[in-house]
């Protein structure tokens, strides 16, 4: 038994995790994926690689703890109750990852320099000031167009328009890294990949698991904050001089910033309300929390009700979720009326080609969507298995 003790690998990080909660709480790190432990679990991984046998961990575990840890409990934990992953001569196991079909377009090497240029955009007498100045261009182009309308001179450029949204990405994802680099966290670079059924950009930002609370939300919203930067550029410019170009791309930007903070998928706005509040695995503890509600509505007799701080959790997240789906929703049936009106008017057989596609892609994103918010439905309905991981960091 003795000869044959998992030894945690030597490249496994743990650091104490910042999670808000009483309880001591550590975040461990393998193959850029990252588990949170309770303190016992941390400390037993930890004396794995020092101990020369499972009767010497469990004489340590004892001592540690204050109470009587036996040989069989903790064999039982570590082949059991402990990813595999954790331990030498084991093949990392295959985790479940929305973000499908990565490519990496940027290493993280080659941004160095721009990283250690725009890390200094993160002090607070520079932050505050820009923050405001973004906020006062914004104001005075809506001023502008309640005044005078949507109407701008010349057509609107759909691929100049749409070269800036990507311009205003690749900072936004910059951001992101930017803020790793300023706190001393590992990070790689920006890729491209396929989040459930939307091509989305992401910036590895795996060692935000090792900050602080308060550096990991920094780390959260700084894409949108270099997004917003990049914006008040734009605005400038259309202030000085408007175009339909620069106004469809700030309209464009404007609306993935907004997706963006939305908390049902693993974008911004999950990561920094998760950060926020101090809870990792947020959809699981949103299901959790929603289904002990639906059980005490429906009175079963071993419901209960969640803590006051999960249920205005709950609530929260349930309005910001609520609000996301039926925007989409109402703004993709839009579209699809749209879209048939043109089929039916269109001539050309190129327009009435490209309208049929995008009529057809509406579709799909409609269906995901559905299905997203059903399989939703149903998890607060049925009992779902419980996860261990924190899940694969990222910054779609």
């Amino acid at each position: 038994m003795d000869l044959t003790l998992p030894r945690m690998r030597d490249d496994a990080v743990i650091r104490r995790f910042d999670g808000g909660d009483h309880a001591a709480q550590y975040v461990v790190a393998i193959d850029g994926r990252h588990f949170i432990a309770s303190e016992s679990v941390a400390a037993l991984l930890e004396m794995t690689r020092h101990s020369p046998s499972l009767a010497a961990l469990a004489q340590s575990m004892s001592g540690r703890f204050g109470r009587s840890f036996t040989v069989a409990e903790l064999e039982s934990a570590l082949r059991n109750r402990i990813p595999a992953v954790f331990f030498r001569s084991d093949e990392p196991s295959a985790a479940h990852d929305p973000l499908q079909l990565r490519a990496r377009l940027l290493d993280g090497a080659l941004l160095l320099p721009a990283l250690r240029a725009t890390s200094t955009l993160f002090a607070r007498g520079v932050v505050v000031p820009l923050v405001c100045l973004f906020l006062l261009l914004d104001a005075l182009v809506g001023a502008h167009i309640v005044r005078h309308g949507l109407a701008q001179s010349g057509e609107a450029s759909v691929v100049g328009a749409m070269s800036l949204v990507l311009a205003g990405i690749a900072a936004h994802e910059l951001g992101h890294l930017s803020a790793c680099h300023r706190y001393g966290a590992a990070h790689g670079g920006i890729g491209v990949g396929l989040y459930w059924f939307l091509p989305v950009f992401y910036a590895e930002v795996h060692g935000a698991w090792l900050l602080s609370k308060a550096e990991r939300a920094v780390v959260d919203i700084a894409g949108i904050y270099f997004q917003c930067l990049f914006l008040l550029t734009v605005a400038a410019v259309w202030l000085v001089h408007p175009s339909a170009t620069l106004l469809l791309a700030l309209w464009a930007s404007h609306f993935l910033v907004l997706s963006t903070l939305n908390p049902v998928l693993k974008y911004d706005g999950y990561w920094l309300l998760s950060d926020l509040s101090g809870r990792h695995n947020l959809h699981q503890q949103m299901r959790e929390s929603a289904r002990s509600c639906w059980r005490k509505l429906m009175r079963r007799a071993d419901a209960f009700w969640p803590s006051a701080r999960d249920r205005m959790l709950l609530g929260m997240f349930g309005v910001l979720a609520f609000a996301y789906f039926g925007y989409v929703l109402y703004f993709m049936a839009h579209n699809l009326a749209f879209a048939c009106s043109r089929i039916m008017v269109d001539q050309a057989g190129w327009s009435r080609a490209a309208t049929a596609l995008g009529l057809l892609l509406t579709i799909a994103f409609v269906l995901g969507v559905t299905g997203m918010l059903a399989r939703a439905i149903r998890d607060v309905i049925e009992v779902a298995p419980k996860q261990n991981s924190g899940g694969h960091r990222g910054s779609p």
